[in-house]
């Protein structure tokens, strides 16, 4: 049994208190409707995601560094803390309207919908960094023989997608006085199901890879998308949010998604830690550090190699 870092553990730690307090938070909605208390709760979630997002772009720029300038590897990392940085934009900047009230005012369908330029820009940096991630991977032989089996989540995520469409006008700035805003607004379901398609394909490499720190990584990746967009669809669709047990394991799961991306790139950050450890080992005691690889293989396991472009 592997045994549990440190930071991993403060990871699901913050992951599990975020979900427990995403459901509270969606308790209240339906015990007190419209009370101050409940509205603070609601979007409490704002300051999780900021804190998610700032430790998600420590690590993603870290990890970046592992790779040669030019390489495939290094420009998926470097566009994964590019969406994170766009992420702290769009929470921070909504934190900060609510904080001023400007989500009770005239100004929730002018200024406030401006979020939505961050919001779309941090999944479409995100996308990017996935397919170059995938480009890199593919280029050496892995995640590229698909079964007919891997086609059934594909196809589910098709069809979370379209349940959502049909109810896009439920989205927060549907109403925002900027058409530019409302589209992207509605684009929301779609920029959510690519990154979430990309990363089946992370996916299929984690089962090609077994049990590994990478192979953990990659699944972690996946489904923390795949979360974001089953939140979505709960959380926004109206049958699926009237009925309190699904809304209030919905909003968990909005709450508690960032923190799963944030436990993918801690996995692989320990790659390198790992890595770092093992060779200090290595020049203090070669036979010392032969025996830790042997011994311990899942803590030790490369990265695949890092294709040129």
């Amino acid at each position: 049994m592997r045994k549990v870092d440190g930071t991993t553990a403060m990871v699901w730690a913050a992951l599990i208190l975020s979900a427990l307090a995403g459901g509270v938070s969606k308790a209240l909605e339906f015990a007190q409707p419209g009370a101050s208390l409940t509205r603070f709760a609601s979007a409490s979630y704002e300051p999780l995601y900021i804190l998610a997002n700032a430790i998600a772009l420590y690590f993603c720029r870290r990890i970046s560094r592992d790779h040669q300038k030019g390489s495939r590897m290094r420009l998926a990392w470097l566009l994964m803390a590019a969406s994170c940085a766009m992420a702290l934009v769009r929470h921070g900047f909504e934190w900060t309207t609510f904080l001023m009230g400007w989500h009770q005012t005239a100004r929730l369908v002018s200024v406030v919908s401006l979020r939505q330029i961050p919001t779309v820009l941090a999944m479409v940096l995100l996308t990017a960094g996935l397919i170059a991630m995938w480009s890199s991977l593919a280029a050496i032989g892995l995640g590229t023989g698909f079964r007919p089996r891997d086609l059934v989540l594909p196809l589910v995520i098709l069809a979370l997608m379209a349940a959502v469409l049909p109810y896009r006008g439920e989205l927060s700035d549907h109403r925002s006085v900027y058409p530019l805003m409302r589209y992207l607004q509605w684009s929301s379901p779609v920029v959510l199901a690519v990154p979430a398609l990309i990363s089946l394909g992370l996916q299929r490499i984690s089962q090609e890879m077994g049990r590994s720190q990478f192979a953990d990584f990659l699944r972690y990746l996946a489904w923390s998308l795949l979360l974001r967009l089953a939140s979505l669809l709960a959380t926004f669709t109206p049958v699926l949010k009237s009925v309190s047990v699904l809304a209030v394991a919905g909003t968990a799961a909005f709450w508690a998604a960032p923190w799963l991306f944030v436990l993918a790139v801690e996995q692989r950050w320990r790659i390198t830690k790992s890595v770092s450890e093992l060779t200090e080992v290595y020049v203090r005691n070669p036979q010392e550090a032969f025996a830790m690889s042997v011994s311990n293989p899942h803590l030790f396991h490369a990265e695949p190699p890092d294709p040129r472009k």
